[in-house]
């Protein structure tokens, strides 16, 4: 059995530190491992060129590092993320992993209605995961949406998280490292991990006191005027109540658009084909006409310096070569 884990920090940076020690802890445990060191891969940003990424790999135009590490994903039976916060969120190619190696293409929800596409050699199945989110503010203000955002790579591929490390106050080179107490805690991780691996149970294995029960977050979306709520993260319904010493909780009502889970994913997907279905198609014929206004609006466009640079020396390689 094999955990993969994945930093999107520095070389030896603080991200990093903290995600090898969660690996380790899974070493230790029997499992086999993997570290990706995310910036040194290419990876191009999804284009979403046929509006939604289908469950057919070929059809991706992009000639990077996706496909290898989807590979590699598949062949694993846990997975560990570890990004650090920039302005709020994790760094853009946390996001830009995201959308090209697990988006529709990966999710299991589609792949129980049209079946698994060939590629994933029926490697389909839930995995436990753990989320490592790394900022430098002392507060949780600058770092608020850094597991968040972890937590839609977890989505499609359905990642049963059982452990969330959210870091603040470490920005500074070897800040984690000489921290005994957060090491041991990426340590812990590592082991519930493990122990979700090796035991097949997925359930939650973190830290207790957040408000929402089945992400684990602090998240509560409110509907004004009313005392009901939505999870932005997981998508539950809910409603907040005051207790007899006056102190807010958060009450679960309703789990139909869970994304955590496969129905909720199901859910999903019938939103769609109801807007598409039922909203979009009787009008669909004004499309074209309507975008033909857009289309030819291309006078003010600025161009790639770098894309007409390259096709430049082309050119000039070309003509050097005789063969223009």
């Amino acid at each position: 059995m094999k955990v993969l884990a994945i930093s999107f920090g520095r070389k030896n940076g603080n991200t990093e530190v903290l995600v090898k020690e969660a690996l380790m802890a899974c070493e230790e445990k029997g499992l086999e491992v993997e570290f990706v060191r995310a910036n040194e891969f290419v990876l191009e940003a999804c284009t979403v060129c046929n509006g939604f990424c289908q469950p057919q790999w070929d059809y991706c135009p992009h000639k990077d590092d996706a496909h290898f590490l989807i590979e590699h994903f598949l062949d694993c039976d846990g997975y560990i993320i570890g990004a650090p916060v920039y302005s709020k969120t994790p760094c853009s190619l946390a996001l830009v992993f995201r959308d090209r190696v697990f988006g529709p293409k990966m999710d299991l929800s589609v792949w129980k209605e049209r079946g698994e596409p060939d590629w994933a050699k029926g490697k389909g199945r839930a995995r436990a995961g753990g989320l490592i989110s790394v900022g430098g503010a002392p507060s949780h203000h600058w770092v608020s949406l850094g597991i968040q955002n972890l937590y839609t790579t977890c989505f499609s591929a359905q990642t049963e998280v059982v452990d969330i490390l959210d870091v603040m106050a470490h920005a500074d080179r070897g800040a984690c490292a000489i921290d005994d107490e957060l090491c041991a805690r990426a340590h812990k991780m590592g082991e519930n991990i493990a122990d979700a691996v090796l035991s097949g149970d997925y359930k939650w294995r973190g830290d207790d006191g957040y408000a929402c029960p089945i992400c684990h977050q602090n998240f509560v979306e409110l509907r004004p005027g009313t005392n009901k709520t939505e999870c932005p993260i997981c998508g539950a319904l809910g409603h907040l109540e005051m207790d007899e010493n006056n102190i807010i909780k958060l009450v679960i009502d309703d789990l139909h658009q869970n994304v955590l889970d496969v129905p909720g994913k199901a859910f999903h997907g019938e939103e769609i084909k109801y807007v598409r279905e039922n909203i979009y198609n009787p009008r669909k014929h004004l499309a074209d006409e309507r975008l033909e206004k857009y289309k030819n609006w291309e006078m003010h466009n600025l161009k790639s310096p770098t894309k007409e640079a390259r096709k430049q020396a082309i050119l000039e390689k070309m003509a050097s070569e005789g063969k223009l």
